[in-house]
């Protein structure tokens, strides 16, 4: 039996709406809340920054075309080792979807969403190999809103505890 929210007066039902529901199914089939991550994965060394305080972009001095929060240090390491460092240290975050790799560039791209609202951040990487190590980029960045109460740059100084070990 159908819903009575569908049924007409003398017992019928209306066509327009018994086809909302599948019609809204259509639309919606090919939705899906994780876009399609760009091909090759974002670059924090080439980012716009919006000017909000959304975002903390920490760089290797020169590297970067945009302002940087902080400047980032050479590490005694090969770039496939601190590679694996920043893989690593984003996994162990927490409520995070790698959305993109490429460990031929350096580049990591992650999503982060927050405990309670689920709201997502995005989390940038890039490792450069150097002639005495390897240094990086890393950029967070809140999706939505135009502050973040100092949480994109926690998250930062969280990773490079983790990847600086």
């Amino acid at each position: 039996r159908i819903s009575p929210v569908f049924e007409q007066e003398g017992g019928g039902t209306c066509m327009a709406r018994s086809a909302i529901l599948p019609a809204l199914m259509v639309a919606l089939a090919g939705c899906s809340p994780y876009p399609e991550p760009p091909d090759p994965p974002l670059d924090p060394t080439t980012i716009e920054r919006t000017g909000h305080p959304n975002d903390y972009l920490v760089c290797a001095a020169g590297s970067c075309t945009a302002d940087i929060d902080a400047e980032a240090p050479v590490v005694q390491a090969g770039a496939d080792d601190l590679f694996r460092a920043w893989l690593t240290a984003i996994e162990h975050l927490g409520r995070v979807r790698i959305v993109d790799t490429d460990p031929g560039a350096g580049l990591i791209h992650a999503e982060q969403r927050s405990r309670y609202l689920r709201f997502v951040d995005t989390i940038l990487v890039k490792v450069m190999p150097l002639e005495d190590g390897s240094t990086f980029a890393v950029y967070s960045r809140s999706e939505l809103g135009y502050g973040d109460f100092g949480v994109n740059r926690e998250r930062v100084e969280t990773l490079l505890a983790a990847v600086l070990r």
